[in-house]
């Protein structure tokens, strides 16, 4: 091994050997200086290139080096890979917190836009309702020309012989009754009506059909009832679910009706027991109501007979006084 110079390292102040050898003769160097990459001046004084001496941990920065340089290295600086590793950190901890800051304002947003939401829907199912109403109120005014301000029309299902011909409204005109369908109905069907007693004047003075149906209807009073009563062709009269009182059982019992229909109507036992000394009546239809065991032998005694809910009179009334 030759040795062409020996000088002090200012560095480490070991001595700097510079040899010329193999890779194994400077492994197998003692304890001199192995700073890396030396160099000498002219002047014969070692200096390392500017900058290869971390001025903060004072180790050595390493450069380009060979594979064999590279394997037998000495601890060098790592401060350039802190600064990455720190660069690095910090732009990971800033976009994780613009990650979070954006993630906090998204879900502020979906709150807004959720609450948004929420109050749209109950606004429509206030709305939707509503409106339906008003729309069906309009074109069911429509479609029967009621117009604003005037009374409502009252429609009727005309029918003969038991069969559905035609519906219409209640003519206003006794002229209006002389129309076809008027003239050859035999039944008028009122459903859910409110009348008055003057409508059912009018039903009763230009009517000719022999039966009429009030079927859940109201408004009227015993009145309205002897109007009816006035048309001499009404000979059934049906009251099913309609208003029924004292006072309309006594005009029902005055009337030369063969049929009525008081099925579930609030009449009481003992007003329908009165209808049982009328000779015109052939048959009492009581669906939905109980007579008791005395109410119903009035009956009998009267020459009627107890069948699917109706009392039919199997024979004439007897002649002489009826004591009920």
């Amino acid at each position: 091994m030759n040795v062409e110079e020996r000088q002090t390292c200012q560095d480490c102040g070991k001595q700097i050997q510079k040899f010329k050898g193999s890779i194994t003769q400077w492994i197998g160097l003692g304890d001199y200086c192995k700073c890396e990459h030396a160099s000498t001046e002219a002047d014969g004084s070692v200096k390392k290139p500017k900058g290869q001496i971390c001025r903060r941990c004072k180790l050595p920065i390493s450069g380009n080096q060979s594979l064999t340089q590279w394997l037998i290295r000495k601890e060098t600086c790592k401060c350039a890979e802190k600064e990455a590793t720190t660069a690095t950190d910090y732009a990971q901890k800033a976009v994780s917190k613009h990650a979070v800051r954006k993630y906090r304002q998204g879900k502020e947003e979906s709150k807004y836009v959720t609450v948004f939401i929420v109050v749209v829907f109950i606004l429509l199912l206030f709305l939707i309702p509503v409106c339906s109403i008003y729309l069906c109120e309009k074109l069911e005014l429509t479609r029967f020309g009621i117009e604003k301000g005037k009374p409502a029309k009252i429609f009727v299902s005309l029918y003969k012989r038991n069969s559905y011909i035609g519906h219409a409204a209640l003519p206003e005109k006794k002229a209006d009754w002389n129309s076809a369908d008027f003239l050859s109905s035999d039944e008028l069907v009122f459903r859910h009506i409110t009348f008055s007693n003057e409508d059912l004047r009018n039903i009763g003075e230009n009517s000719q059909a022999n039966k009429i149906c009030l079927e859940q209807c109201d408004g009227y009073t015993e009145g309205g009832i002897y109007y009816l009563l006035e048309n001499r062709c009404l000979t059934s009269l049906s009251l099913e679910g309609s208003k029924v009182d004292i006072h309309i059982m006594q005009a029902l019992e005055q009337g030369h009706l063969e049929t009525i229909n008081l099925s579930r109507t609030s009449a009481e036992g003992d007003n329908i027991i009165r209808l049982a000394k009328k000779p015109e009546l052939k048959c009492l239809i009581l669906t939905g109501i109980n007579l008791n065991e005395s109410q119903t032998e009035v009956f009998t005694t009267s020459g009627f007979q107890w069948s699917a809910n109706r009392f039919i009179r199997s024979y004439p009334l007897r002649t002489g006084k009826q004591s009920f």
